[in-house]
């Protein structure tokens, strides 16, 4: 799922599971500070992932940051029992975006090149 308004992106730990970031093997996991549990709207544990490399079809996004967490937001949308992710749009940096409602497609172009001169 694409979040256009999302500041991070956001993992379950059932994604982060298959991702091979398995919660059973972190000490010490910690619940998230009061200002991310506001936002998150969980007290469980929350990770921060650096050096994630994300793959949608033709794209690819390397050493990308990724909070795991279960949020309710997962939940909400019905996501909470299924891996899932929340991509912000700090992934789309330069590349340009065009939503076709109808067809239900989403298109991300290729990354705008500075002009040379």
């Amino acid at each position: 799922l694409f979040d256009l308004g999302a500041g991070f992106s956001l993992i379950n730990w059932a994604a982060a599971e298959q991702l091979g970031v398995h919660r059973a093997n972190i000490p010490k996991l910690q619940p998230p500070p009061a200002f991310l549990r506001d936002m998150l709207g969980t007290d469980e544990p929350v990770m921060k992932l650096l050096g994630v490399n994300i793959a949608l079809d033709r794209l690819n996004w390397d050493k990308q940051a990724v909070v795991v967490a279960n949020s309710d937001v997962f939940s909400r949308i019905n996501l909470d029992g299924q891996p899932a992710a929340i991509l912000g749009a700090g992934l789309l940096q330069n590349n340009s975006l065009a939503i076709d409602f109808a067809g239900h497609r989403l298109y991300i172009g290729p990354p705008e090149m500075p002009a040379k001169g």
